[in-house]
């Protein structure tokens, strides 16, 4: 009788491992929702103006990998003058009203100072694709190098580089964090 209930609880145990593990060959992946955009936002038309040809892929040139680490703080110093990071909405690439003042104010300096030009460097959170934030990050930096020809710079003193996700500025995983990343940096540099 005991060899007979110890069967019969082997055999129920065995069916239960079978009946539960199934013969599924691919293994389950759950995916972070959590991170995913709400609603994934399509450009109308394809971006293929000069600024999209340029800017799509990542420059060497860009900023010397010591300003990418140094450079970390949310603004750049030139002397006493200060450009502080333009940032943006979830998804968006258009300048908020707030930025635009300082805007001006960035414009005039540039005026005043002719022997300085500026690379934009377009920042995004690291919600979406690698490849949909380096084309956020360019459209962010394309507007404001538009604003900033659009009060009188030259634009040949302009330049954008786009590393969507790639240097955040704050590393975490919170929305104040995301928030932060999303944002046009400054390298402001003499003219060669």
């Amino acid at each position: 009788m005991k060899k007979e209930v110890l069967y019969a609880g082997l055999v129920l145990v065995l069916g239960f491992i079978f009946m539960f593990s199934g013969c599924a060959k691919k293994p389950v992946v759950q995916e972070d929702v959590s991170r995913a955009p709400q609603e994934a936002v399509v450009p109308e038309t394809a971006d293929d103006g000069e600024l999209a040809k340029v800017s799509r892929i990542v420059s060497d040139e860009g900023t010397p990998d010591s300003a990418r680490m140094s450079d970390r703080r949310g603004y750049f110093t030139v002397g006493d003058f200060i450009f502080y990071d333009v940032n943006f909405g979830f998804d968006r690439y258009n300048i908020q009203s707030e930025f635009r003042e300082p805007l001006n104010r960035y414009a005039k300096w540039f005026q005043d100072n002719p022997q300085y030009t500026v690379l934009l460097e377009g920042h995004t959170c690291e919600i979406g694709t690698a490849e949909y934030n380096l084309a956020l990050g360019e459209r962010r930096s394309d507007s404001v190098r538009r604003y900033l020809i659009d009060m009188g710079v030259s634009p040949a003193r302009i330049r954008t580089v786009s590393y969507g996700e790639e240097y955040p500025l704050d590393p975490g995983q919170s929305a104040e964090a995301y928030s932060k990343n999303r944002r046009v940096h400054f390298v402001v540099s003499l003219v060669k």
